[in-house]
């Protein structure tokens, strides 16, 4: 068994655990940000071309799940009222 550690060993130990946890949650909101600038982009491009009908559906789960194999994730598209993705 270990000894137990000193009062300035325990305060590293915290330190280094508030650093990490500080690192962690600062890389989750930068990847929230990113997902969302994603969101709008995707938003944007799909709105201002030509209007997509439901009878495109077939073609935008194609082109989804080539980019959720590309990926490793599963993403859903929404659009007027048309969900793709599962």
């Amino acid at each position: 068994m270990s000894e137990p550690l000193t009062t300035g060993q325990q305060k590293v130990f915290e330190d280094l655990l508030k650093q990490i946890q500080q690192a962690r949650q600062k890389a989750l909101q930068q990847v929230n940000t990113t997902l969302i600038d994603l969101y709008w982009s995707v938003g944007k491009t799909l709105t201002s071309g030509e209007r997509i009908t439901p009878s495109h559906t077939p073609c935008l789960i194609r082109s989804e799940d080539e980019i959720n194999a590309e990926t490793g994730h599963r993403i859903f598209i929404h659009f007027q009222g048309v969900k793709t993705g599962a």
